[in-house]
């Protein structure tokens, strides 16, 4: 998934840009067992739903449905459960940086180094909600980012991009760009993983999904594609039972 945090000059409200791997997420449901096979093996406690406090679960809801609104795509109030999907990541070995560089020293660095800070993705979250749902409580009234306007939900957002929000030990921008794209790879992940439900972000692309015969359409340059997305086979729904389960004992009520 993301390896470290692309640092970009683009703001989110005008443009963004997707590489193959952040919506390609995997390729078979072998991979999808073995990143639970590997959560326990090393000692990693799986608990859907219960990284994420009820309040920043609301936070990352609404600040998803600004950086990639999906009223038009589904009509849950969950919208395509980017929520769920961030929320389970962060409990798996992603969340504990399983795959990122953590090691010192530490420095900061210039932007096309990437990601410079010794924290994992959980303690990024973790570290800047400390910061930020306080900053918010004060500066609008002792109100939650998802009672405010869409008009001062936007500015937060667009403040913290241009790092003019104090997170402490993270420079906002950081966390912004991390939330942005965790959000944009659970709108256009494979739906095991928990995000685009019923694949309404690959219908927004037009993405096939896990299709795994192209052959007939190989020679019929701009013909329409007549097919709705697919998942990845047979582990959909095994997985789908898996976290369902998982959120029938574990998952906090918003």
């Amino acid at each position: 998934m993301t390896e470290g945090i692309p640092l970009t000059k683009s703001t989110f409200l005008n443009s963004f840009t997707l590489n193959r791997r952040h919506f390609l997420l995997g390729t078979s449901s072998f991979l999808a067992f073995c990143a639970l096979s590997a959560c326990n093996a090393k000692g990693y406690k799986i608990e859907v739903g219960k990284f994420l406090n009820p309040q920043e679960r609301r936070f990352i809801q609404t600040a998803a449905e600004i950086i990639f609104p999906t009223e038009d795509l589904s009509k849950e109030r969950e919208g395509l459960h980017v929520v769920d999907f961030i929320d389970r990541q962060l409990a798996m070995p992603y969340g504990f940086g399983e795959r990122t560089y953590l090691s010192p020293p530490f420095a900061e660095g210039a932007e096309n180094l990437g990601y410079q800070l010794p924290y994992t993705p959980r303690e990024l979250y973790r570290k800047s909600f400390e910061k930020l749902l306080p900053w918010i409580s004060e500066n609008f009234k002792k109100k939650y980012f998802h009672a405010l306007s869409k008009k001062d939900q936007i500015q937060i957002l667009e403040d913290l991009e241009d790092g003019k929000i104090d997170l402490g030990e993270i420079p906002s921008p950081v966390f912004f760009k991390q939330l942005r794209n965790n959000v944009l790879e659970g709108v256009f992940s494979d739906p095991l993983y928990g995000g685009n439900q019923q694949m309404k972000g690959w219908e927004f692309l037009g993405f096939p999904g896990a299709r795994a015969d192209f052959m007939a359409w190989i020679n019929q340059k701009g013909a329409p594609y007549p097919y709705k997305p697919v998942a990845i086979p047979l582990s959909f729904e095994k997985m789908q039972r898996f976290w369902q389960r998982q959120d029938e004992s574990s998952m906090a009520p918003l």
